[in-house]
Order: structure tokens, then C-alpha cells, then sequence
């Protein structure tokens, strides 16, 4: 992801120079998402904010709140699919792996109106451990282009290919 808005990078230097220098660092911005001071809270209500559809990629979804969370939309008619894996059960939840890729992106559109990309999964330790960053970007080109994306993998992921079709609208940016 890449952003030439000045209060996000103002607001990611921040953070770098606050970690750099071992000083203490309060996010400034809500559409920075940084583990483990606001990503909980900020990744939770993107989630529950969903009504209609969350398109997730996490290669390992495991914390338990988050999985609460998740069926919880689900159950209440949220089309829930996620590209990656889960430790427990799917239940309601759609879950397919990527065949062929290792899967590095940590993404989630909600309802095709706004979408979060960093680097936390949705784990305890990414979520309340370790430093982790990220953005929510609700600049409508931008979610259409990871969800085109995500609809690309996931027809992909249910036909088990290893090797990827070309991409519609050949874009050589998808990862």
C-alpha cells in the first residue's frame, strides 16, 4: 500500500522515530492501526461494523475474541470468507487456502466501503503483542482493487489450481 497523505506519513514517522528512540508513542491518527496500542479495538469495530460482506486474507486466524466476532456477523447474515487458515472449526465462516502461495498479505475489506492492510493477523500476539502497523483506507478505488483482487484468489482457492490464470485487467501489483 502505498500513500502519499501527508497526515499518514506524518503519522507513521512518527511512530518510527518514537520506537527508534525507545519513547513513548499515542496513535494520532484513526487510520492507523498499531499493535498492540489501538489494533484490537480499531480491527474489532471494522468487523462488527460489517453488514452485508468481510473479505478477510490472514494466513492464520486464531484469537479467540476475533473468531467470536466473526461468526457472531456471520450468524447474523454477514458473508464472512477468509483466504488463509483457522485453528479451530470454520462453522459459518467460508475458509480457503491459496494453493501455490505463501500468503503474506494481512487484509480486510468491509463491505466494499472500506478495508484495512497491514501487517497484524488476526492473533493474540499480532493483535496485543508486538509491534504490527497498518492502515484503513476507505478511498473507493483502492477497496475495489483489493476486492477484485480477493474475488480473483478466492474463485482460484475453490478450484484448488496451483498455478495462477492471469489477473483480469492485467495489473502486475496484486501482492
Amino acid at each position: 500500500l502505498v500513500t502519499t497523505r501527508p497526515d499518514l506519513v506524518r503519522e507513521a514517522g512518527r511512530l518510527f522515530r518514537a520506537d527508534f528512540d525507545r519513547k513513548p508513542y499515542a496513535p494520532g491518527n484513526a487510520h492507523v492501526v498499531i499493535s498492540p496500542l489501538n489494533a484490537r479495538s480499531v480491527l474489532a469495530r471494522l468487523v462488527a461494523g460489517a453488514r452485508r460482506q468481510l473479505l478477510i486474507y490472514d494466513d492464520r486466524l486464531t484469537d479467540g475474541a476475533m473468531i467470536r466476532l466473526l461468526r457472531e456477523r456471520a450468524k447474523a447474515g454477514v458473508d464472512v470468507r477468509v483466504i488463509g487458515s483457522m485453528d479451530k472449526k470454520p462453522g459459518r465462516l467460508r475458509v480457503r487456502k491459496l494453493p501455490g502461495w505463501k500468503l503474506h498479505v494481512r487484509a480486510i475489506v468491509q463491505d466494499r466501503r472500506r478495508a484495512f492492510v497491514g501487517s497484524q493477523s488476526l492473533r493474540r500476539l499480532e493483535l496485543d503483542g508486538r509491534r504490527e502497523i497498518g492502515l484503513i483506507v476507505e478511498e473507493a478505488s483502492v477497496v475495489d482493487q483489493i476486492s477484485r483482487v480477493f474475488a480473483w484468489d478466492w474463485a482460484r482457492a475453490g478450484s484448488g489450481k496451483r498455478k495462477p490464470a492471469a489477473f483480469p485487467r492485467a495489473t502486475s501489483q496484486r501482492r
